[in-house]
């Protein structure tokens, strides 16, 4: 395995080619208003980055690090997710020196879009973990949050000696057997042309009626017609994700089963674990959120009324529950 790579100070900005506009590295200067000022902020702390390639395998990952402090965590983005969909979440991490945060796409997707895609969670898992291992992160904290929770439960279950603590949000331990409805939202997201098509078709599924009608003080607007704004506005990639990865992505979901015995094994290694879930969540039922947690034998923060990106719906809290939650001796009096 060999790894192309770039390495900065966390106080200086990286080197782009300026010339080129889908460099990895420029895609921050795309986005506008509040995103675009988080963006920035972001890119200021850019600490590692490059590809991760393997060539027995065909993985070709792309990863950026951000931050450096002596907290390690890797975000896992869900299905259709870009490396940069947990920004806001990133930004409070890194704001306070304690973390350094790994983002990346999924094999085949975004910047990883030369890799073989995967096809099954633990698959998914494998990859994830040979980035850590990279990294040469001994101790990580791990965010992962729909697919990217079935993947994150399948590399806790495989590896519970590489995390410190870990949690798992809007998520199964599988089978997923989706509703007929999210079926024919697979179909049409396959069908999607462009990236507002996505969304388009996505935005009853995976966020709620409430949030949709609350008004959203520092956007000035409410949340939908924020999640109707051009994707420049918000964190969601303008690069829609490929048939082939996204039939990957899809197979991988339906496929997906971590055991009850497998989890209860790792919890004992790794005790650390917590569950997020929301009740209006029309991807992944509110249910399974009971289940997970039931089975991790841990806590579930229930989030009322919110939909499947719960990231998005409550992005304070979620910020508030990662800094209590991978840091407590630092958080346990506020």
């Amino acid at each position: 395995m060999t790894t192309s790579q770039g390495n900065v100070s966390s106080e200086s900005t990286p080197t782009s080619d300026p010339a080129d506009p889908h460099h990895p590295l420029n895609r921050h200067l795309i986005k506008k208003d509040v995103e675009g000022a988080l963006a920035c902020e972001q890119r200021k702390h850019l600490n590692r980055f490059g590809f991760l390639e393997d060539s027995s395998s065909k993985l070709n990952l792309w990863y950026e690090t951000y931050g450096n402090g002596p907290k390690k965590v890797v975000f896992v983005v869900g299905f259709i997710g870009h490396l940069d969909d947990y920004r806001h979440t990133l930004v409070e991490l890194i704001r306070t020196g304690m973390f350094e945060v790994c983002i990346f796409d999924f094999p085949g997707v975004g910047y990883s879009e030369k890799s073989r895609p995967c096809f099954r969670t633990s698959d998914f898992a494998k990859t994830v973990i040979k980035l850590l291992e990279h990294l040469q992160w001994k101790k990580t904290n791990l965010f992962a949050i729909s697919l990217g929770g079935m993947i994150g439960l399948e590399m806790f279950a495989l590896r519970p000696d590489l995390f410190e603590a870990a949690i798992f949000g809007g998520t199964t331990v599988g089978p997923f057997i989706p509703s007929l409805s999210v079926m024919w939202l697979f179909i049409r997201i396959f069908l999607s042309k462009t990236q507002e098509q996505v969304k388009t078709v996505s935005k009853s599924f995976v966020v709620s009626d409430r949030y949709f009608q609350t008004y959203l003080e520092r956007y000035g607007m409410t949340g939908s017609n924020l999640y109707d704004m051009p994707t420049q506005h918000i964190p969601f990639s303008e690069d829609i994700t490929p048939p082939f990865a996204l039939i990957g992505e899809a197979l991988s979901c339906t496929t997906h089963r971590v055991s009850k015995s497998r989890l209860r094994k790792a919890k004992a290694i790794c005790p650390r674990v917590l569950v997020l879930h929301g009740t209006q969540d029309n991807m992944i039922p509110y249910k399974n959120g009971v289940i997970v947690a039931k089975n991790l034998d841990c806590s579930l923060v229930t989030f009322n009324g919110s939909g499947h990106l719960i990231y998005i719906e409550n992005e304070d809290d979620i910020a508030r529950i990662c800094l209590q939650f991978f840091v407590p001796d630092a958080y346990q009096a506020t």
